[in-house]
């Protein structure tokens, strides 16, 4: 079955995390497929979740639910595919730094983050500490990947690495 490269957009956030925290948990190498996270759900994945402060118990319903259409749409595909992409924890750090220093002009959008990284922010996180110089070059690697699939005018919070 050929899945879309942009069905990660038609998941919930919620359900992005769960997938991402059992790949993330995954004792051996096998890949994580969809059909895997199901039978996990059956026992108690979403209550260690929420144990850990992962996911609200009020989403547990929903989740199950998301997941199951999922399976029922695409079999047991790899779970990968439909994890949403995040920042890694320094671009997240960047976009929480852009969400509170410009609150004034609303949630910024990435192409505000990029344009912040190149007006001089990266150099200014280099110099108190925030980041390491050598990050300077990935940032601008990652700001730019997550541009291209999902546009500048995407608001950055939806992609921080932490939901």
């Amino acid at each position: 079955m050929n899945i879309s490269e942009d069905i990660s957009e038609e998941v919930s956030s919620e359900l992005s995390v769960t997938l991402q925290y059992v790949i993330n948990t995954a004792q051996d190498d096998l890949p994580v497929t969809l059909l895997m996270v199901q039978a996990m759900m059956e026992t108690d994945l979403l209550e260690q979740m929420s144990d850990n402060g992962l996911i609200d118990p009020a989403d547990h319903d929903s989740v199950s639910e998301e997941l199951d259409a999922l399976v029922e749409s695409f079999g047991d595909a790899a779970a990968d595919s439909f994890v949403r992409p995040r920042a890694s924890e320094t671009l997240s750090n960047v976009i929480e730094n852009c969400i509170d220093h410009d609150s004034d002009i609303g949630p910024p959008t990435l192409g505000q983050v990029r344009r912040a990284l190149h007006d001089g922010l990266v150099a200014e996180l280099i110099g108190i500490g925030e980041i390491e110089d050598d990050e300077e070059q990935t940032l601008y690697d990652e700001i730019d990947r997550l541009i291209d699939l999902h546009g500048d005018s995407a608001p950055a919070e939806e992609f921080l690495a932490y939901p």
